[in-house]
């Protein structure tokens, strides 16, 4: 039907698209990044639907860079206005691929890379085209990594790293380092922690101030960006007969958090 074309299904609200304003973003030399995004009111990522643009091609883990033919299907509207993405601009001989996003920034890194210290990181705007490189993340192994932007707080960013120092049977001995935008520097944050394998830490999703990562035991794990802290938050009970959980989708929309498990016949969403 798509003669081979990667496909991104976007099913979003007529009402969330009636007005344009412009963002702005503190970069690297002092300036700043700004462009018109798409959305009723200046919102926070607290606010805005995982379905819009940003947060609909992140989740896809689509690599743009290779994969430009992306088709939009509005849900309502003319077909032509639908985004037409491409990170081709981003100057990486590895490629490029998204790794998360907030309040329109996303944060990529290098693609085909045979070991961490080849990989590059970049914020950019994709709608004007605007990137630069972070510093490297000071760890051997980069576990997750989320970038942090609440605009009716500060308008500069921070980029949530965790890494995994040491080689642990079923579980990973997690550091937290911080880079902010207004220091352009990464810091470590609190003590190391010791987790189980069970935390889906490439699914992280930030909301009401933390970052949420689903877990398929009974926990899920929550970093308060403020305060710099780690919560255990406890999951939804396994559905009765199934011996593991399965997570169909983690996400958020307006504030809240959604689960959707997957079991054979039956779906279960639940609200978080």
């Amino acid at each position: 039907m798509f003669s081979g074309k990667s496909v991104l299904l976007l099913l979003v609200h007529q009402q969330e698209f009636d007005a344009i304003y412009t963002m702005s973003f503190h970069t690297e030399n002092g300036g700043t990044i700004s462009s018109p995004i798409l959305c009723s009111s200046p919102l926070t990522r607290d606010e805005i639907p995982s379905t819009m643009f940003q947060d609909s091609i992140c989740r896809s883990s689509c690599y743009l860079n290779f994969y430009s033919e992306l088709e939009f299907f509005p849900y309502e509207g003319n077909h032509d206005a639908a985004p037409k993405p491409s990170l081709s601009f981003i100057e990486d001989n590895n490629g490029v691929c998204i790794r998360d996003s907030c309040n329109g920034l996303l944060l990529c890194s290098s693609f085909r890379c045979s070991n961490e210290e080849e990989r590059k990181y970049y914020i950019c705007q994709p709608t004007t085209k605007q990137y630069f490189s972070l510093p490297k993340p000071p760890c051997e192994k980069v576990v997750a990594i989320n970038i942090v932007c609440n605009l009716k707080r500060s308008p500069y960013y921070q980029v949530v790293c965790i890494c995994d120092s040491k080689t642990l049977p079923n579980f990973k001995y997690c550091e937290v380092k911080i880079y902010h935008s207004r220091t352009r520097s990464w810091r470590d944050s609190g003590n190391p922690c010791i987790i189980k394998d069970d935390i889906l830490f490439e699914r992280g999703i930030y909301s009401n101030g933390a970052i949420h990562w689903v877990g398929r035991g009974e926990k899920s794990l929550r970093f308060d960006v403020e305060n710099e802290l780690m919560h255990w938050i406890p999951m939804p009970a396994i559905k009765d007969g199934w011996t593991e959980r399965r997570i169909g989708y983690f996400g958020e929309s307006r504030g809240n958090l959604y689960l959707i498990e997957n079991y054979g016949p039956s779906v279960v969403a639940r609200l978080m």
